[in-house]
């Protein structure tokens, strides 16, 4: 039988789920509610200069979009004693999990791709509902794209988000580079570019896509160098045609790019239709002016020619034996 410690506010705590930078995720009850939940709970006497800034984002972000039914619920914040405590619904699997109980398990091939259209949906409706509110996540990954026990796709951890708002009155500002993790970076960031904007999202999404579709990343470099490497060689060379001004990205002039023809990913993913793959190569351009918006992949033909009903989005989790509690990140 679990045991609970009281906190205050009304929540036990029962075991910890996960650690990371700024925190620690614990299992709860909410004796108010009735209801499990997850607890991040942040030390503020690490920090000597208060709240970390990535905690005061990930809050405002969660405050922003509460009620959005693809983006994981903050319940409540407060203070107890030296912490900072968030209160979320709790999430225990993920969608690495997903890649890899289909990854190392035969099943039904069609329901799979069915659900792979139902995931794609979900996770670009949550990211539509984010940069509606001119917000981008910064670190879109399999990590940060969980399930509740319904199936119901739920976008986490917004410790990186940026309020991105266009406005020429202003100088113009320079975005951090250490956003993301490396598979998932977009070309521009992975060249030096700090003025890029919610279109790293974007190619973030078609990495995932490829991920889902071949059940391994897509881009695996074992730095950035070897990152972008691999992007040019895949997508092909850019020219001035294709991205202009990529020369003057602040990295550009420190690499020798491959003259790569690319290769399409109907090439890639022949097994696949080509309105798949099509999407695929929409969503993994190296221009960022030339990227989907979130509301055009909403409306492409991979989800217009057999739309998934809204009743219907959510996936059936697979069974992982209890790997998927300690996924939850801090």
């Amino acid at each position: 039988m679990t045991e609970f410690t009281p906190v205050k506010h009304g929540r036990s705590l029962a075991k910890k789920l996960g650690e990371g930078t700024f925190g620690t995720v614990f299992l709860a009850y909410d004796d108010v509610e009735k209801e499990y939940v997850a607890i991040k709970k942040i030390k503020l006497k690490k920090f000597d200069e208060g709240v970390p800034k990535d905690v005061i984002r990930e809050i405002e972000a969660l405050k922003w979009l509460r009620g959005n039914p693809n983006i994981i619920e903050l319940k409540a914040v407060f203070l107890d004693e030296d912490c900072i405590v968030l209160v979320l619904e709790l999430l225990e699997f993920d969608l690495f999990d997903y890649i890899k109980f289909w990854k190392t398990n035969e099943g039904d091939e069609e329901k799979r791709m069915k659900e792979i259209q139902r995931i794609m949906y979900m996770l670009i409706s949550a990211v539509h509902q984010c940069h509606m509110n001119n917000i981008m996540h910064r670190d879109i990954k399999p990590s940060n794209i969980m399930f509740d026990k319904s199936g119901k796709l739920k976008l986490i951890d917004f410790g990186l988000a940026r309020v991105s708002v266009p406005d020429e009155s202003l100088p113009e500002r320079v975005m951090s580079l250490e956003i993301g993790t490396r598979w998932y970076k977009a070309p521009e960031v992975l060249l030096g570019a700090k003025d890029y904007d919610k279109s790293i999202d974007i190619w973030a999404i078609g990495c995932i896509f490829g991920e889902l579709l071949g059940n391994k990343t897509l881009f695996k470099g074992c730095n950035d160098i070897e990152q972008i490497v691999m992007v040019i060689k895949t997508i092909g060379t850019p020219n001035d045609t294709t991205w202009p001004n990529f020369k003057n990205l602040p990295d550009f002039p420190k690499l020798i790019f491959p003259k790569s023809e690319g290769t399409s990913m109907k090439d890639i993913f022949p097994e696949y239709e080509g309105v798949i793959t099509d999407f695929l190569q929409d969503l993994l351009t190296l221009n960022p002016e030339n990227r989907l918006l979130t509301s055009e992949a909403l409306k492409n033909k991979y989800f217009t020619d057999d739309p998934p009903r809204e009743e219907d989005c959510y996936i059936d989790l697979p069974s992982m034996d209890g790997e998927g509690e300690d996924s939850f990140e801090a």
